[in-house]
């Protein structure tokens, strides 16, 4: 048996194999570019700035475009410390004025475990401690996390998103075992009021505003439960991909079916962030969707949609609805963990359907 109607399967295939564009919105757009090492040219030959944020832009045909970037992990001083390599996008916001509205920087809660030769159990150890030194605002710890907001002040930005410790509800990052944490989510939560209140103070020009980003599901703890309070949270985020966890798109090189990609909208990814969506409106706050993005075939590990147009289609729809409140929408361009990328810029896309429609319905939106 179908696992819909009969008569809403047909007009849900309907839809997804001749959408209609939705009304112009008015969220901001911004393009995640991981790092500088994604765009070499980014401070400006001649200062004109024209690496891989200034292509993507004109390839949109937007007036104005964001960026996002992530920091490295190795040490205090790459991960929370310093802007570091990130700090030529301050210049860049500098030279683009309102083309380039805001930057959006992830930071660390911390660094992966300084002792290379750690065991697994020694690793979870170290972490252990930094959170308990966190929660309890350890003056050197703190420390670090005040000169980051005092360098985004003296290196001259404009306008900033701290997106801090983002993606905290999975293992892959140094601050995400949170399933075998001691004192959690207690501790986890005096940590983020911790690190807000202390960049927040050093912050004179109030550039930092606060992204609290969990994924879009409930992969080794229920994020919800570490949420830190309406005070020190200005935005909630979510990040979402056209894979699902649960296996039901194959794997392999094959496109999927339209019914296979319906019945993953609706039974996996469309509950998931809706679910986000109801919990940023019971506390009142606007939405950002830190990463979003298809991803590339026969991944064994996140097997996904393909070249999936209603994919896109349906993200603008739910991003368009104003119930929903996004302020912001970041597509991930880089091709750092996998493959999403539909602008050229790193190379020929492979979604060409999706990325003619994701640039038919997206060019317009911040005009």
């Amino acid at each position: 048996m179908n696992f819909i109607p009969h008569v809403f399967a047909l007009a849900l295939a309907a839809s997804a194999l001749f959408p209609v564009a939705s009304a112009k919105t008015h969220f901001e757009q911004s393009v995640y570019l991981y790092n500088t090492a994604y765009d070499p040219d980014l401070n400006g030959r001649g200062g004109a700035g024209t690496g891989k944020w200034e292509k993507y832009r004109q390839w949109l045909g937007v007036a104005s475009l964001g960026a996002e970037a992530d920091p490295g992990y190795s040490d205090w001083y790459d991960c929370c410390q310093h802007v570091g390599w990130n700090s030529p996008w301050a210049a860049m916001q500098q030279r683009k004025g309102t083309a380039l509205p805001t930057v959006i920087l992830g930071i660390g809660q911390m660094p992966w475990d300084p002792e290379k030769n750690a065991t697994w159990e020694q690793k979870l150890a170290w972490e252990n401690k930094q959170w308990q030194l966190e929660a309890d605002k350890d003056p050197v710890l703190m420390d670090h996390f005040a000169n980051y907001a005092k360098e985004v002040t003296s290196l001259g930005f404009k306008k900033v998103v701290i997106r801090l410790g983002y993606e905290f509800d999975g293992g892959w990052n140094p601050f995400g075992n949170l399933n075998v944490m001691k004192n959690m989510p207690g501790n986890y939560i005096s940590t983020w009021r911790n690190i807000v209140n202390v960049m927040r103070a050093n912050d004179p020009n109030h550039l930092l505003t606060f992204c609290w980003n969990p994924t879009d599901a409930i992969v080794q703890v229920d994020s919800r439960t570490f949420y830190p309070g309406d005070e020190w949270v200005d935005y909630i985020a979510i990040d979402t991909y056209d894979f699902a966890y649960n296996n039901l798109y194959p794997v392999g090189t094959t496109e999927p079916t339209q019914e296979q990609r319906d019945r993953v909208w609706f039974t996996a990814e469309l509950p998931r962030i809706n679910k986000f969506a109801d919990f940023a409106r019971m506390h009142k706050k606007p939405m950002i969707i830190g990463e979003w993005g298809l991803w590339q075939l026969n991944d064994k590990s996140h097997p996904s949609g393909g070249d999936n147009t209603s994919y896109i289609q349906r993200m603008f729809d739910w991003m368009s609805d104003p119930s929903n409140n996004v302020a912001i929408e970041c597509y991930f361009e880089s091709p750092a963990d996998g493959n999403s990328s539909l602008s050229g810029v790193f190379g020929k896309t492979t979604f060409p359907n999706s990325a003619a429609l994701y640039q038919k319905l997206f060019s317009d939106c911040s005009k």
